[in-house]
């Protein structure tokens, strides 16, 4: 009995949020899309015809397919028992997913013509600054942008809850291989889904690198398979031997590619009459990773510390021989045309970022 009771509590919480769903759904189409599309009709458009198609469709189709998803799920609730189903419900609304792929496939589209349009058109700027603050947009704290990005979110949801369901179906329940069924096929797309996003969130890290990075070569373009991997923010010091003697010269900043290693000098200045300051960076060299060498150096044995003297051990044809000064945390990368020998500051830096770099490269080989 217990087990049927909390069955029927997470059916319930199906059913309130699929409501809660389709509502905000149908504030979008109340407070944004029909005054657009009022306006067109009465000739006093805010955007040209093209572009309200660009920013509604999608959305509207979503719409109308889960307005029927949720008559299915009030039927079944109505009729509610201990022997009800829920899993058929949702393998067949698995099987129309197309209409959400469709939104996904132009979700990036939607939102720069939104930006654009509110940008270039100025009726439209105030009509979104008007109806960001009707009373039911404004109650909701929510945007049309933040309404746009619920269908994304609903499916974490809908996984989440027919695990609950599932969890409280005894075994032989009528309803246990069809809910196995829709979990497995909205897994399938919520990690599509959660795909996209990093697709999305690394092609905005890139182009942000090409951004902060001074003389920094496109690395995002047409036919350009490169992802941003990394960031490493920790400072590293690129060494020189002079005079036998490894001296601290720059430091560097890493980005690191499934495809390359770029490498940047940080520079930092102080502003007048501030604590800030101000960082830049200065393209120096990018590395294909199959052709990128890295090579170790051991801690030197001395207790004194590295970095007070930013002196460093004397080395010979690459190599450390004789301990005269202390060297910590430093390595080696050997590109086809040039070498830098850096170090950071804390040792876990050196090993979490061998380790990072050394799976790349054996991944890009």
């Amino acid at each position: 009995e217990d087990v049927a009771d909390k069955r029927t509590v997470f059916a319930k919480e199906i059913l309130s949020s699929e409501r809660n769903y389709v509502q905000m759904l149908e504030i979008v189409r109340d407070i944004y899309v029909m005054p657009l599309k009022c306006a067109l009709a009465s000739n006093r458009a805010i955007l040209s015809v093209a572009n309200v198609q660009i920013i509604c469709s999608d959305i509207l189709e979503i719409l109308d397919l889960n307005r029927h998803f949720l008559d299915e799920l009030k039927v079944r609730l109505q009729e509610w028992g201990p022997s009800q189903c829920l899993g058929d419900v949702f393998v067949k609304f698995s099987s129309r997913l197309k209409t959400y792929t469709n939104y996904f496939n132009n979700y990036t589209t939607i939102l720069k013509t939104i930006d654009k349009c509110r940008e270039s058109i100025p009726p439209f700027r105030a009509f979104l600054k008007r109806h960001d603050k009707t009373l039911v947009t404004k109650m909701l704290s929510v945007s049309l942008q933040e309404l746009l990005l619920w269908p994304s979110r609903r499916f974490e949801e809908y996984v989440t809850l027919l695990y609950a369901v599932r969890l409280h179906s005894l075994p032989e329940h009528i309803d246990r291989d069809d809910l196995t069924t829709a979990i497995k096929q909205l897994k399938q797309y919520r990690d599509y889904i959660r795909q996209l996003r990093l697709n999305i969130d690394r092609d905005n890290q890139m182009l942000e690198a090409q951004k902060i990075i001074q003389g920094c070569p496109p690395f995002l373009s047409p036919g350009n398979s490169g992802l941003l991997r990394n960031r490493v923010m920790l400072t590293l010091w690129h060494c020189v031997i002079h005079n036998r003697i490894y001296e601290h010269v720059s430091d560097l900043c890493l980005f690191l590619f499934n495809d390359a290693l770029v490498i940047a000098a940080r520079n930092v200045s102080h502003l007048p009459f501030e604590k800030a300051c101000r960082t830049t960076y200065q393209f120096s060299a990018s590395v294909s990773l199959h052709r990128l060498f890295v090579e170790d150096i051991p801690d030197s044995k001395c207790k004194s510390s590295l970095f007070p003297t930013r002196k460093y051990a004397p080395v010979g044809n690459s190599k450390i021989k004789d301990w005269s000064t202390d060297v910590k945390n430093a390595f080696i990368l050997q590109g086809p045309k040039r070498k830098w020998i850096c170090a950071t500051e804390a040792e876990d830096s050196k090993f979490t970022w061998l380790s990072i770099l050394e799976s790349a490269v054996n991944a890009a080989i």
